[in-house]
């Protein structure tokens, strides 16, 4: 159990949160304990939304992950266990509109359908006010993957940011306007150019949220080892659009817990629905 619990930033009255953060497949059917940390801090994070990425066939089908944030408040979005970005939303705060996964157009790209983005429309219960959120892992070290794609995976990622605009503007106007949070490992730097074409399209909190928490900080580093101090290479972030949505805080969490589970820390995003 979490005895000290002053790592966890303090949400302002009425703030909506999401947490985003890549658990790390790799050798989960190793440790028990794993799970069970990541479950704990969860409780602690007071989020309305987490999105998670690498959540593959161990932590589906050996521990269980999606029955353990049920018992604990948190409905699967999409609804199949099979998604590797699935978006978790607190279900007495929300009622679930839509949800599904698609893949991007890779074009003159081999594997195109091993990248593919998650979404959630809900609908908050006491306002009325819908939400569509959206989840991604970009391709990092190709992995799996044909020769050509592997060669071309920063090709990969600049297709993936490109499509992004136009894919959240479909979805704003399938659900009425609905504003947009878009989150995920986009594997990308700030000084990349898909994160470049996202930033220039959407809001990014790590540029433009008032209050800003530890940005000097990699939120990847190597399991049970704190992050290292490099400005500007963070490659988890938080986009939204430019109306609807107001941001109030983001933050990477580091602490010793919040990187006892995984190799990415959890980010943090505070905001209002307008």
């Amino acid at each position: 159990m979490i005895k000290d619990t002053s790592f966890v930033p303090k949400k302002a009255d009425g703030c909506l949160r999401l947490v985003t953060n890549n658990v790390l497949q790799q050798a989960i059917n190793k440790s028990e304990q794993r799970l069970l940390d990541l479950i704990e801090a969860f409780k602690v994070y007071d989020a309305d939304f987490f999105a998670l990425q690498e959540v593959d066939i161990p932590w589906r089908e050996e521990r269980h992950i999606s029955e353990e944030l049920e018992k604990i408040g948190y409905s699967l979005a999409p609804s199949t266990d099979r998604v590797h970005t699935p978006i978790y939303y607190k279900t007495d705060r929300y009622t679930l509109v839509d949800c599904g996964f698609s893949g991007y157009n890779l074009k003159g790209l081999a594997e195109q359908s091993v990248r593919a983005y998650s979404f959630a429309c809900v609908e908050h219960k006491e306002s009325g006010k819908k939400l569509i959120l959206t989840n991604t892992h970009l391709i990092s070290h190709g992995k799996g993957m044909s020769e050509e794609a592997q060669a071309n995976r920063e090709l990969h990622r600049q297709q993936c940011a490109r499509q992004f605009p136009e894919i959240l503007q479909t979805l704003s106007n399938k659900f009425g306007g609905a504003p947009t949070l878009s989150t995920g490992d986009f594997n990308s730097y700030c000084d990349s150019l898909p994160y470049q074409i996202l930033a220039g399209a959407l809001n990014s909190a790590r540029e433009v949220c008032p209050s800003r928490v530890n940005m000097e900080y990699m939120t990847s580093c190597l399991l049970g080892v704190a992050p290292t101090i490099e400005k500007d290479k963070a490659i988890d972030h938080v986009f939204y659009s430019k109306s609807g949505i107001t941001a109030k805080h983001f933050e990477s969490v580091i602490h010793p817990y919040t990187y006892a589970y995984s190799d990415h820390v959890p980010v943090f995003f505070d905001f209002y629905l307008d």
